[in-house]
């Protein structure tokens, strides 16, 4: 028998299908790589204009910082600030630091050993926490994030401004799926097929969490799709309000046999 595995339109919680953009990938792509060249050219306006056509096309944090870059050679202080802060979306340290050195008003202050810095935005309401310990490791947190869960924040996990991206768009995250799962031989050999729903959260740092079945065929299909979800590599995650929040991500996978 013919193994096939299908992806269904990826789901969000709530309604609605993301269809397949593998030429606004690529698209993308070619603006980010000319404007690349462009930059190290020193002709930021070019620059700034083909990295913005890339971010058009979708999120990618190296885009962002690429053009906070140009901008903070083009004088443009605030566009700086603001794409310098959606660069730090997977937790890198460097884009944290410098965000940190050059886009907060800071209020230090010293407890039990540790070095907490209230960060206020220069160009934005949000405020950050970051918490530095006795070995000069640094967490971050969202001032809101220090307490317990608003309804708002609840809402933030199902609908968020900008929704989670993939690298590569759903064309990547297809492309991913389609090298990554292997039918389980068990299943396959009895004819057994159908959808499993995987759900999961994008965390603040577009990092995949809390994978559980929705709806399962088989246990061997089942840990096949919690599998290769549990691989997948860091997400653009989702925004709202102008900061990172944690959104809940449906996955629907169709395994046939033929």
């Amino acid at each position: 028998m013919k193994s096939l595995i299908s992806f269904f339109c990826i789901y969000f919680l709530l309604p609605g299908c993301i269809c397949l953009a593998q030429n606004e990938v690529v698209t993308a792509t070619n603006y980010y790589n000319s404007g690349v060249e462009l930059l190290n050219k020193g002709e930021y306006l070019l620059a700034d204009s083909l990295f913005t056509l890339s971010l058009n096309k979708y999120y990618a944090v190296d885009a962002f910082l690429n053009r906070a870059i140009t901008r903070k050679r083009l004088g443009n202080e605030e566009g700086y600030c603001n794409d310098l802060y959606m660069a730090t979306a997977n937790g890198d340290e460097e884009a944290r630091n410098a965000f940190l050195k050059k886009c907060t008003l800071n209020d230090t202050t010293y407890f039990d050993g540790k070095t907490r810095i209230m960060a206020q935005h220069k160009y934005g309401s949000n405020k950050d926490s970051i918490i530095i310990d006795s070995l000069g490791k640094k967490s971050w947190h969202n001032v809101v994030d220090t307490v317990p869960l608003s309804p708002e924040d609840t809402l933030a996990l199902y609908k968020s401004e900008i929704m989670p991206m993939f690298p590569g768009k759903e064309e990547g995250l297809i492309r991913f799926l389609g090298n990554n799962i292997k039918y389980p031989s068990k299943s396959r050999d009895k004819g057994i097929g159908g959808n499993v729903y995987v759900t999961f959260a994008i965390s603040k740092e577009g990092n995949v969490e809390d994978i559980k079945i929705l709806r399962g065929v088989s246990e061997d299909i089942d840990k096949e799709a919690l599998r290769v979800v549990g691989m997948m590599p860091q997400w653009f995650p989702g925004m709202q309000k102008g900061r990172f929040v944690k959104v809940q991500y449906n996955l629907p996978i169709k395994f046939t046999v033929r």
